[in-house]
């Protein structure tokens, strides 16, 4: 579905949840959604964006495992 997502023109860098102003990179780092996050990352989404908790998809990755 993200490929689909993005092939359409999704944009990679949207914040999916204003509150928290999670992105959805932030989000599959988070559950451990590699192929995801590998597509974000090759469609341009940012590993430095941060989040409202003031996390990055890295940090995300890295407590995640």
């Amino acid at each position: 579905m993200a490929a689909l997502l993005l092939r359409q023109g999704a944009e990679p860098n949207a914040v999916l949840w204003p509150t928290h102003k999670r992105t959805a990179l932030a989000y599959a780092a988070e559950k451990g959604h590699l192929r995801v996050a590998e597509l974000l990352v090759r469609a341009g989404a940012s590993l430095e964006m941060k989040d409202g908790y003031g996390s990055t998809p890295l940090v995300e990755a890295a407590r995640a495992g």
